[in-house]
């Protein structure tokens, strides 16, 4: 699906980097952590998340889109590879969440979406013309 391990190597072997860190394309790059406590509160009670994996962005992917919407940068395909990777990647799972925190702690809604509907609401909430928002974004295989 376009994500990849990345892998440390030492004496021509690899091995998994503790936390493990993961990489779409040369710019978007994830860690595995543990899901914070205070995001428990926001998760549907309809959706056992106790066996999923969570990704915190570890790149500077957000800013990159969030510039292009703003016309403070320009890129040469016209791709914004998070964008790419929410609207490829989440396409082909059952279920997800994505937790769009603001202030690191800040979340002020949490709504039921397709992949679609989350890449235009990330698209709204990096315009600075828009009111900044947290938010709790999740798909469980049902429109």
């Amino acid at each position: 699906m376009g994500l990849h391990e990345q892998f440390c190597l030492w004496g021509g072997e690899a091995f998994s980097q503790d936390p493990q860190r993961f990489a779409f394309g040369e710019s978007v790059f994830f860690t595995k952590r543990t899901l914070p406590k205070h995001i428990n509160n926001f998760i549907p009670t309809e959706l056992d998340i106790s066996d999923w994996e969570f990704l915190s962005l570890d790149s500077d992917a957000l800013l990159l889109w969030e510039q292009v919407i703003n016309k403070e940068k320009n890129i040469v395909n016209g791709l914004v590879p998070l964008k790419e990777f929410i609207a490829n990647f989440l396409a082909r799972l059952e279920k997800w969440i994505v937790v769009f925190e603001l202030n690191c702690d800040q979340i002020d809604h949490v709504y039921k979406m397709t992949h679609n509907d989350l890449v235009c609401k990330i698209e709204a909430v990096l315009d600075k013309k828009n009111t900044p928002e947290g938010f709790v974004a999740w798909y469980n295989g049902t429109d």
